[in-house]
């Protein structure tokens, strides 16, 4: 006969960590919550407050909750984010460049789902954030980086945007390099004019073509 397996005992800072996690999980903490102080929630869970700060930091590590000197400990939602760099993905070169051909299997990918989706006030929007696409300053890539998102989130589709989310940060280095040049901006806006125009028709082939554009002016 097998022997059963024994069972582990887990460091109090652990038990926190998962403690905080299903309380995310079943909605008694949400995203922008600030957390119960540390001698309320350390009486609470019932562990030490050292083992609570020690809890904390791994969920700060996480990106679940961020500390905020002088301000107290909210609840975020930046796990996603961070899962890229504990896996030793750092935005370097050559990582840059597989993510940025993953970033494409996404979105080509996705347009099969999306493309007859947006209404007219969605529409709308998206010219908007085209409007700003005019240089290389932030309102420029920041107004990309969300048309990119909008689509991804049309999708409606929890996993594909988090996969999309854990990208975010080495996209948004891509973006900084390659926007530092006026005619990818130019580029990307005639792109992204493009995308409007086939979301608009619902059509699908042109939306196509707006993103082969966009990413053979970035690969």
């Amino acid at each position: 006969m097998e022997e059963l397996k024994k069972i582990e005992k887990k460091p109090a800072s652990m038990l926190v960590v998962e403690s905080f996690k299903e309380a995310i999980q079943t909605g008694k903490f949400k995203v922008g919550d600030k957390i119960p102080n540390e001698s309320d929630l350390s009486r609470e869970l019932g562990v030490s407050r050292s083992s609570l700060r020690e809890g904390m930091r791994i969920l700060a590590a996480y990106g679940i909750v961020e500390i905020r000197q002088g301000d107290g400990t909210y609840v975020v939602n930046k796990f996603a984010e961070h899962v890229f760099e504990f896996m030793g993905f750092l935005p370097t070169k050559e990582n840059i460049k597989y993510v940025t051909y993953l970033r494409q299997v996404l979105e080509v990918g996705c347009v099969a789902l999306i493309y007859d989706k947006f209404n007219e006030e969605e529409c709308l929007e998206l010219r908007k954030l085209v409007d700003k696409i005019s240089s290389n300053d932030d309102l420029s890539i920041n107004a990309d980086a969300e048309f990119h998102s909008r689509m991804i989130e049309k999708t409606n589709n929890p996993m594909i945007c988090s996969v999309y989310s854990m990208m975010r940060t080495m996209i948004t280095v891509l973006m900084r390099t390659n926007m530092a040049q006026q005619e990818v901006v130019e580029t990307a806006r005639a792109s992204h004019i493009l995308l409007c125009q086939g979301f608009e028709e619902k059509d699908y082939t042109k939306i196509l073509d707006g993103l082969k554009m966009h990413y053979d002016r970035i690969l």
